[in-house]
């Protein structure tokens, strides 16, 4: 197993008014690397999933948009848990 700086991983979290986003970096000299990279080309990936905290209830707010489905909208999250890309369903296609 390498451990030459091109076999690291890295996750660049960013924010602004309308969301969090986030890019990145698996090498292709990883097995996980050339995985995530077969299944974006085959289209595989739906969308991502995020695990995390509300510290204070006021920053989340249901509301329904109008075709009266429900929509979660934070403002602040305590602390992010897990971004996971996913092929089933994702809670943020």
């Amino acid at each position: 197993m390498s451990n030459s700086a091109s076999d690291v991983a890295s996750l660049v979290l960013t924010s602004d008014a309308k969301g969090g986003t986030f890019d990145a970096i698996v090498p292709l000299s990883l097995t996980a690397g050339r995985d995530m990279k077969s299944l974006l080309d085959n289209k595989l990936i739906r969308g991502t999933s995020y695990a995390f905290s509300i510290d204070d209830p006021a920053d989340a707010k249901m509301t329904r948009d109008k075709d009266k489905n429900w929509v979660r909208t934070v403002s602040k999250i305590g602390a992010l848990y897990d971004i996971t890309a996913t092929t089933g369903f994702p809670a943020y296609p």
